[in-house]
């Protein structure tokens, strides 16, 4: 039996991290391209799995895409899924697209890897169930069809086993006859800043929506306006590397754009407890942060119940 080597480092970390786009970002603004009233032109997209299964689950949709160092996403009048979606193991993909389904009154089924099939989705089919669609399954694979019912725009959905769910319910939301209006009732809600995000991508494609009292958001009928926009360097991504940088006293330098949208900006702040100086570079997109562990690196104790993929 072949034993694994465990990489040490026997010199100071020390370099310059290329990121690739923010996969969190990506998929929130491909689904709202997909939903837009023309051509939108996305750059910065990631090269990963994740990334190619929505770019196919858009074109299931009826969109055409040009994918290059912009990609060109051409959206179809009415979304309608032409084949079934293969969502792999990407929560995105099976949490954002079920609502898009509702705008449509052909079928669209949705599939993905076996251990998929674990992965929490029933609330937010049942919350579709709400509004009206027929839905056969509560976990991959399941159907989607519309059409929406015009008897309500509120639903009410327990989004503790993932923020996701309300996520996936606000990207549709202007596109319903009579928008939407969304409330939380559970025991938490976890990843907020994911649901800020989602807001936040909202705004570049000219939606309006609002968190109007606590765990209670609203989206208005409307347009979602084709745009042109550069994706954000993926933040979590550069952890690793600047958390090597702190372990062995080295130093290392990531892109890191202000502001942000992603959750992954909270990353600076628990490095600092743990002992690394953290030092700025630049402004805007063009920011850079340095993590140094000169100072020693020491024990903390850090709340990241609203970013757990940090932990």
């Amino acid at each position: 039996m072949a034993l694994w080597e465990t990489p040490y480092a026997r010199a100071a970390v020390t370099g310059q991290v290329v990121l690739p786009g923010s996969k969190s970002l990506a998929a929130r603004a491909l689904v709202l391209a997909l939903l837009a009233d023309g051509p939108s032109s996305l750059a910065g997209l990631p090269d990963g799995r994740d990334t190619k299964l929505m770019l196919a689950a858009l074109r299931a949709f009826g969109a055409q895409t040009d994918v290059g160092e912009t990609t060109r996403v051409v959206p179809p009048l009415v979304p309608e899924a032409a084949k079934p979606i293969d969502c792999g193991l990407a929560g995105t993909l099976m949490r954002f697209l079920p609502p898009v389904a509702l705008l449509s009154s052909a079928p669209a089924s949705f599939y993905g890897d076996a251990a998929a099939a674990i992965r929490p989705v029933r609330p937010l089919l049942d919350a579709l169930r709400t509004l009206g669609a027929k839905v056969d399954g509560d976990a991959l694979p399941f159907s989607v069809r519309g059409p929406l019912s015009h008897r309500t725009h509120q639903v009410t959905i327990d989004s503790s086993a993932s923020s996701q769910f309300v996520s996936g319910l606000l990207l549709g939301a202007a596109r319903f006859p009579a928008g939407l209006e969304i409330t939380h009732e559970g025991r938490k809600l976890p990843s907020r800043p994911h649901i800020q995000m989602t807001l936040g991508m909202l705004r570049a494609f000219g939606v309006h929506s609002e968190e109007f009292a606590p765990n209670q958001w609203q989206v208005p009928a409307g347009r979602v306006r084709a745009t042109e926009l550069r994706i954000e360097p993926d933040l979590t991504a550069a952890a690793t590397f600047l958390a090597a940088a702190l372990a062995t006293g080295g130093t290392v330098t990531a892109p890191w754009p202000e502001p942000s949208l992603q959750a992954g900006d909270e990353l600076l702040a628990a490095l600092a407890a743990f002992g690394a100086r953290v030092t700025f570079a630049g402004t805007g997109a063009r920011r850079e942060v340095s993590v140094s562990g000169d100072g020693g690196l020491h024990g903390a104790e850090i709340d990241l119940g609203a970013v757990g993929e940090l932990a």
